[in-house]
């Protein structure tokens, strides 16, 4: 289902560092507007994100909409490993949840079940495969208003659980039989 999303490309990612950069595509590419963001965007706000960077336009996409954000000194360092706590708080974003210190958030995340599977504490770097972790478990969890982020997206069941044929037929082209 990630894949079909097109939050997971490539086969060999079980290890691999998740990078700012990486994670921000993957989080516009589970909020389902993957294919409507250019790679490219305007000039960036960040210094070490030049506009034709492969995530510049992803970048600006989640820092536009609150879900990341860059450090003080002008810089997102796309480069850098997600951290645990930067990972939850963009899901927690997408959930429709906001406010509190990062360690709050990070406790939210957990008693959602967000965190579930991931062993990783505050401050270290998620692989991509703890990345694919937490988004399943996003795909499930309740929004602020209450409904499945599965839901939120057009990707679930009238009982709410994730529908897997929907996630995969989105990149299929009709027509459907």
């Amino acid at each position: 289902a990630l894949q079909s999303l097109g939050v997971l490309q490539g086969s060999n990612y079980s290890t691999t560092t998740a990078t700012r950069g990486e994670f921000a595509r993957m989080l516009v590419a589970v909020s389902g507007r993957g294919d409507s963001i250019s790679s490219v965007s305007a000039p960036s706000p960040f210094t070490d994100v030049p506009y034709n960077s492969e995530y510049a336009g992803y970048i600006s996409t989640v820092v536009q909409e609150g879900a990341m954000s860059g450090y003080l000194d002008g810089t997102f360092r796309p480069y850098d490993g997600v951290k645990l706590e930067e990972a939850a708080s963009a899901a927690l974003s997408l959930l429709g949840y906001t406010g509190g210190s990062a360690s709050a958030r990070l406790e939210q995340a957990r008693s959602l079940g967000l965190l579930s599977g991931i062993s990783k504490t505050s401050g270290q770097a998620l692989t991509v495969q703890d990345c694919a972790v937490l988004f399943d478990n996003l795909l499930g969890t309740q929004t602020s208003g209450g409904q499945t982020y599965a839901a939120s997206i057009g990707m679930a069941t009238a009982s709410g659980s994730t529908d897997y044929t929907a996630v995969v037929a989105r990149g299929l082209p009709g027509p459907y039989l």
